[in-house]
């Protein structure tokens, strides 16, 4: 009799806990998803996705690519480059990728000669595509001088006359959009400005730029294949990063709207802007320079991530559905971009004193922050393998 009450009354206890248990197996469940795990290599977690993926980073001032998965050594793709920039991926007909980048050969932090080179992702046969003379501005914009079309057929770049327009097959090159009035007037007249930071469309038929004033700046845009190319304004102050929706009709940027300068999506039609960040960040007003949003990325089938810098200054990674309803929120920024096939973003790890060097993280819904096994700078890029 004893015996059967102690079980009567264990099975009780039981059923009251186990609505009790059944929380705290989610919330250890969500512990985990979020917890950065550093025993774990891209290959044991993500199987055959993580394998479509490489990274494109700097280290030491020099461009590498190396595989996600781990399964081949990172390669150098500039040497002892006085400012090397990353101007896109391409796949080609025959399934290869080609990295595109750009590399100031002579010259100062001044400004000199630049040079674009094609790299078969596979091979290290690199060619020599366009060479240019940049300015300041191009030293200082390095990261972003150039970008190659996502058809392989154009380069968008800057150079000391403004944005132009290279077709790769001829070698025909044209003026886009010149820069404003040089020389001593840039100190003093409003008018002067300089485009930089060329960006294509996902379909290969836009260029979104941006023109930086004397005081501000302003996100442009311009169809150079349309009968009368004209730009069109998108937003103005602020620019940091931006990024095109798959469908090739919204942009993601830091632009802001009543002073939030979070995240927001533009019409690229309307110029009509969404905040993405609200529901997230309180407004800038009432934390000055603190909330800044520092990156944001589509997915190929729509959905968004972005990073942002919280206002005890710890950094984040954001990651949307395609209702922007929020799947994940992780340790960690700037966020640097999807996996070539959305399954997964890539994002710097938050700092682990006293450890200085910097880590990057993989991670995949569902499963565990996966760290990187490289050491870099600062990773500029996913790409196509």
């Amino acid at each position: 009799m004893t015996a059967y009450r102690l079980t009567a009354v264990a099975g009780a206890t039981l059923r009251r806990l186990l609505p009790f248990l059944a929380v705290l197996i989610a919330a250890l469940a969500a512990l985990f998803v979020l917890w950065p795990s550093k025993g774990s290599t891209p290959s044991e977690r993500t199987g055959a996705d993580s394998e479509k993926s490489s990274i494109v980073y700097l280290k030491d001032g020099d461009l590498w690519i190396a595989p996600v998965d781990e399964g081949q050594p990172p390669r150098r793709l500039t040497e002892k480059s006085m400012a090397a920039g990353y101007a896109g991926a391409v796949r080609r007909s025959d399934g290869a990728v080609d990295i595109f980048y750009a590399s100031q050969e002579g010259g100062s932090r001044e400004g000199g000669t630049f040079a674009v080179y094609r790299l078969q992702a596979a091979t290290t046969n690199a060619e020599r595509v366009l060479e240019f003379q940049g300015s300041s501005k191009n030293a200082e914009f390095s990261c972003c001088n150039v970008s190659v079309s996502p058809d392989g057929k154009f380069l968008a770049y800057v150079d000391k006359t403004g944005l132009r327009l290279h077709y790769l097959a001829s070698g025909e090159d044209t003026l886009l959009s010149p820069n404003g009035s040089v020389g001593e007037s840039c100190m003093t007249v409003s008018p002067c400005f300089g485009n930089y930071l060329p960006l294509w469309s996902p379909q290969s038929d836009a260029i979104l730029f941006v023109r930086i004033f004397y005081e501000g700046s302003s996100l442009f845009a311009i169809r150079p294949f349309s009968q009368s190319p004209e730009e069109t304004l998108i937003g103005r102050d602020g620019f940091g990063f931006r990024s095109w929706s798959p469908d090739g009709k919204a942009i993601c940027s830091q632009l802001g709207q009543d002073g939030d300068y979070g995240a927001v999506t533009l019409d690229t039609a309307t110029g009509k802007a969404s905040l993405l960040s609200s529901a997230l960040l309180p407004p800038l007003k009432s934390t000055p320079l603190i909330n800044a949003v520092s990156a944001c990325f589509w997915s190929p089938d729509g959905r968004i991530a972005f990073s942002y810098l919280q206002g005890n200054l710890s950094q984040h990674v954001a990651v949307l559905d395609r209702r922007r309803a929020m799947i994940a929120l992780l340790d960690g920024g700037p966020l640097v971009g999807w996996l070539a096939d959305g399954s997964g973003v890539v994002y710097r790890g938050p700092p682990s004193p006293p450890d200085p060097r910097t880590w990057y993280f993989l991670w995949i819904p569902g499963g565990f922050p996966i760290q990187l096994a490289i050491e870099a700078d600062r990773v500029l890029a996913v790409v196509p393998r």
